[in-house]
């Protein structure tokens, strides 16, 4: 949660974060608390969770689905050092990026995507991120958070981005996020629900009234 310091610009910048391995709603919560209790950052507004096809290269071996949402963040710090902020969330979440492998698995992946309005081009750090556009996987969620109308920094909006890769496929809505003990959630899952199961820090429905909670697949 952050502290106001009256010296500090505050900022706005979007992040996604997407987890394939274990279980990948209660990673994605417990990220998004780790995010939050940092005294620079509040998480102010998440996207729904969308559940979606992993990128894997021809020939490569066969991985499981993503569980993907974007997050709104004000925050004073700069984009270098958000951007580490969130590489030392991944790995508390079991990330190692030097062993990793390209397009492999990942337990947490937490991108900046995007810092204010501001075009950054340094070694470590670009934002946009460069493959913004290209990915509906990120431009979806993305849709729901950013105001109506808003323009990336190239000037179009995210819905005319969408229509350049339509038709979307490999998309496909999960569950949204309510904070707080007691909330209720739109029933926005279309696979079967689980077992109860994953940390009470956020709380989701799916399937509509009377279903039980869900436990990811992947969990243990």
């Amino acid at each position: 949660m952050g502290r106001w310091w009256p010296w500090r610009r505050t900022r706005t910048a979007c992040l996604s974060l997407g987890s394939n391995v274990g279980d990948r709603l209660a990673t994605l919560r417990v990220a998004l608390d780790d995010l939050d209790r940092h005294d620079d950052v509040d998480v102010e507004t998440v996207s729904a969770v969308y559940e979606t096809d992993p990128i894997t290269p021809q020939g490569a071996e066969h991985q499981p689905h993503y569980l993907n949402l974007v997050a709104v963040v004000t925050t004073t710090l700069g984009p270098r050092d958000l951007l580490d902020l969130a590489h030392r969330v991944e790995a508390a979440h079991g990330r190692d990026r030097g062993r990793e492998e390209r397009w492999g698995p990942r337990s947490l992946d937490i991108d900046l995507l995007l810092y204010d309005h501001e075009v950054i081009d340094d070694p470590g750090v670009t934002v946009p991120h460069p493959r913004l556009t290209e990915r509906a996987f990120v431009l979806v969620p993305l849709a729901e958070v950013l105001p109506a109308g808003a323009t990336l920094p190239d000037g179009a909006t995210v819905a005319s981005h969408l229509a350049r890769l339509a038709p979307i496929t490999g998309v496909e809505l999960y569950v949204r996020l309510t904070e707080g003990p007691g909330t209720t959630d739109e029933p926005l899952n279309r696979r079967p629900p689980g077992p109860p199961g994953g940390p009470p820090r956020l709380s989701e429905r799916h399937g509509g009234p009377g279903m039980p909670r869900h436990r990811d697949p992947g969990a243990p």
